[in-house]
């Protein structure tokens, strides 16, 4: 079990960007810092199956309206109010000659948050990025759907979680 922050870090500016919480058994969380509570879980089912899910309060209203969580309620389903905050809450399909799993990307920019002191004083570890601004994209790598590119990488209970790093395509240098 290990809780650890990743900040990313441009010339001189250092900032933690992500905490990755895995519980040792059968759990891994990715919390984007500079977004409150968005997160992606990887969850190892008991038939060895992974699902993953993309949570953030702050998402655009979906069809779960009012209505919709009533039913929900009455129909016993825990948290019915959270369900319209996923992005998505799916299996992870095995792929042949898939390079890893693609788990979601999310554009940083350095200059636009200000992590509090707890996270700015318990860096685990840092990457470094070549922009303020870019697109992360997570990818997650087990045995049977190894991912082959050379990235930065965090090892989990469950397997590898890779960062990449790019230039968004509609950013001018």
């Amino acid at each position: 079990m290990f809780n650890m922050i990743i900040a990313l870090s441009f010339e001189s500016i250092t900032k933690p960007t992500l905490e990755i919480t895995d519980n040792g058994i059968d759990q891994v969380v990715i919390r984007f810092i500079p977004y409150g509570d968005e997160h992606v879980t990887i969850h190892k089912e008991e038939n060895g199956n992974f699902v993953v899910t993309h949570f953030s309060s702050n998402k655009e209203k979906s069809i779960w309206d009012d209505t919709r969580i009533k039913v929900a309620r009455n129909l016993q389903i825990p948290n019915p109010e959270r369900h319209g905050n996923y992005y998505y809450n799916s299996p992870l399909p095995m792929i042949e000659n898939a390079d890893g799993y693609h788990l979601m990307g999310r554009l940083i920019d350095l200059d636009s948050f200000n992590p509090r002191a707890k996270y700015q004083n318990n860096i685990d570890r840092t990457f470094s990025v070549q922009m303020k601004k870019f697109m992360l994209t997570i990818f997650f790598s087990t045995f049977e759907n190894p991912r082959n590119e050379k990235e930065d990488v965090v090892n989990t209970i469950l397997g590898n979680i890779y960062l990449n790093i790019k230039l968004p395509y509609n950013i001018r240098i």
